[in-house]
């Protein structure tokens, strides 16, 4: 009943299959992903609200630091998605108190490093909005430049 009074006057008949059709959960294929891929996708949609009036200051660590861990973790399953835009290049993902993640191969590199929450930002196409460094040859920083990231 919650879900259908949040609609509001704009509520449709047919919004009644698209609420039971969210409220039965994901597919089966994707159940697996679905722990992996949520947390990471609130993450970065409460980013995207809370940031979009310009402050791209991130959260406190002290606030979310279980959630910048679990980030983290999601991210050794999940980063390939989101880099693999990146041809012919060496890449390393690195946060304070992690360990690293590579991927990519090649002569040339990139490292990107900052807070698990920042890094899967930067990753997601959140570029400006993300507070990370970013250092490698100047090859590699050029294909990263022009690559196309997120899922």
């Amino acid at each position: 009943h919650c879900a259908y009074g949040a609609l509001g006057p704009n509520f449709k008949s047919g919004d009644r299959e698209l609420v039971a059709q969210v409220r039965s959960g994901p597919p089966l294929w994707w159940k697996p992903l679905d722990g992996l891929a949520n947390v990471q996708e609130m993450f970065v949609h409460h980013e995207d609200v809370r940031r979009g009036g310009g402050n791209i200051t991130p959260r406190p660590i002290t606030a979310i630091r279980e959630l910048e861990h679990r980030l983290w973790s999601n991210l050794r399953h999940t980063h390939w998605m989101m880099t693999r835009n990146i041809r012919g290049v060496r890449v390393e993902l690195a946060a304070p108190g992690e360990a690293a993640i590579r991927t990519g191969g090649g002569n040339d590199h990139v490292l990107i490093s900052g807070r698990p929450g920042e890094v899967l930002l930067y990753l997601l196409g959140r570029r400006t909005a993300a507070n990370v460094d970013i250092t490698g040859t100047d090859a590699g920083l050029a294909a990263l430049e022009r690559s196309n990231l997120g899922i």
